[in-house]
């Protein structure tokens, strides 16, 4: 009976506290960063130097079945 007592007792104690906060904590307004100039896709304005055309490659695989050798060649590559 005394724990009960004591549980409706700290429930209203509580409330009661839970209910007055809002009064005492006034309310400020937070002033709020006027935006930098960001620019999202600005890089497209900009000028992209033209992309050098690859050559197409080709890469031929030869297994010798004797010895089982494996050789790459390479088709369309010019070394300078």
């Amino acid at each position: 009976m005394v724990t009960l007592l004591f549980m409706m007792f700290f429930i209203a104690a509580l409330e009661t506290t839970a209910h007055g906060n809002d009064d005492a904590v006034p309310q400020t307004e937070t002033p709020v960063p006027e935006d930098p100039d960001i620019c999202v896709g600005c890089d497209d304005k900009e000028e992209v130097p033209p992309e050098v055309e690859q050559p197409e490659l080709t890469v031929e695989i030869v297994i010798d079945p004797l010895t089982g050798n494996v050789q790459y060649v390479i088709k369309g590559l010019e070394i300078e």
